[in-house]
């Protein structure tokens, strides 16, 4: 009896510890962002390299009963909030949906660099309100949503070279034949490291201070879903 006991409390230990983990994976499981490519355009100016611009909207989107707060996307990229650290691309939307880099025929990140600068510190003490701040802060009620215009960035090799590709990285003498569309992902650094570092519990702090408001996303990063991509049209942006 002693042992079945200590099971059952064992077991709704258990179940609490992880409730509020469900909690937000449950609350935020309806919230999606959705791309549309508006504009493509080459600005290459390494003959060794394609760089394309791409205008891209960004739909946020609520689909969940709960309403979510989010870190606005800041044109100047203050605190890295909303950096672009990784896109990919594949060859059709089902091997895009598939999480890792597996699918991917070409991969590129950057992530931010280790840093302690005061421009951190200065964003915890505007974030640390009794409310969400509506210049820094971003809040979805159930069903809506919200665009973003933003602009990201593409550089492929310009050509093959066995000894430095490898089937995640294809140049664009090779992507930039390919006929059909292609289906890019995008992965925001929503909550940097470095502001993490700033101040380590300003998430969790947060979260609690302003969960009558709505649910404070606490994720690290997000990414869209994938978004349909067709450089058909752009083949010659690539260098003689």
């Amino acid at each position: 009896m002693k042992h079945f006991r200590l099971y059952w409390l064992t077991t709704v230990v258990g179940i609490l510890a992880v409730f509020p983990a469900l909690s937000q994976k449950n609350a935020n499981e309806g919230f999606v962002l959705l791309g549309k490519v508006q504009e493509i355009k080459s600005v290459s100016s390494d003959p060794n390299y394609v760089d394309l611009e791409i205008a891209v909207d960004i739909e946020f989107i609520n689909k969940g009963a709960t309403p979510v707060i989010l870190l606005k996307p800041q044109k100047e990229l203050e605190a890295e909030i909303f950096w672009p650290g990784a896109t990919s691309l594949s060859l059709a939307k089902f091997l895009a949906e598939r999480e890792g880099c597996n699918s991917a025929i070409w991969v590129q990140e950057h992530w931010p660099s280790v840093s302690t600068a005061l421009e951190f510190r200065e964003i915890v003490k505007r974030l640390d309100l009794p409310s969400p701040p509506p210049d820094l802060t971003l809040i979805l009620q159930p069903k809506e949503s919200w665009v973003w215009k933003t602009t990201t960035f593409l550089k492929f090799y310009a050509k093959t070279m066995s000894s430095v590709f490898s089937g995640h990285d294809l140049p664009w003498d090779v992507i930039g034949k390919i006929c059909t569309p292609l289906w890019m992902r995008l992965e925001y650094d929503v909550w940097s490291l470095n502001l993490q570092r700033a101040d380590k519990g300003l998430k969790k702090r947060l979260q609690e201070r302003w969960k009558g408001v709505g649910l404070l996303n606490i994720e690290p990063s997000l990414k869209t879903e994938p978004i349909e991509l067709n450089l058909s049209n752009v083949s010659a942006a690539a260098p003689n």
